[in-house]
């Protein structure tokens, strides 16, 4: 014979011998299973964190709500010196540039440098234009065609 242990709106807990039998209500079965998903995003969410790719990859969420992206771009620096030259496209529809930053390998040092910065006379910049597909463009002098990662974390316009 079951026993009723417990017995309220959402859940209710029997006993039948040895048996213990859990039963929860449609609402709080949906509660749970939402609970688990919001627990798998954040996972996904904190795996993304430190993930990066050529690939676009959701790492969080914006002041306004919005999915931040990540994107990594490997270039190399123009060869024309003291002149802003397109390096290529994001090839996304970019609402709001978060943070982007890079390094340049001065290969005959064997050296890093900073996408934005100077010593002595050298100096390497790069700016991001507003627009769709937004270019990526860098100018430079002393550090001409030389390896180059950028990266991008950014909000779209589409989300």
């Amino acid at each position: 014979m079951a026993v009723n242990l417990i017995n309220s709106n959402d859940t209710t807990i029997s006993q039948a011998g040895d048996e213990i039998k859990i039963e929860f209500s449609s609402t709080r079965n949906k509660q749970i299973d939402d609970l688990e998903n919001n627990v798998e995003g954040l996972e996904n969410d904190i795996n993304n964190l430190e993930a990066y790719s050529t690939t676009e990859t959701r790492i969080g969420t914006w002041i306004n709500s919005k999915p931040i992206y990540r994107k990594v771009y490997q270039f190399t620096t123009p060869s024309t010196e003291n002149s802003w030259m397109p390096l290529g496209t994001t090839g996304v529809n970019i609402d709001t540039i978060i943070n982007f930053y890079g390094t340049v390998l001065e290969t005959s040092q064997n050296k890093y440098n900073s996408i934005n910065f100077g010593e002595g006379s050298y100096y390497i910049h790069t700016a991001i234009y507003a627009g769709n597909n937004r270019d990526i463009n860098m100018i430079q002098k002393g550090w001409s065609s030389l390896p180059c990662v950028i990266t991008i974390e950014y909000t779209k316009a589409t989300d």
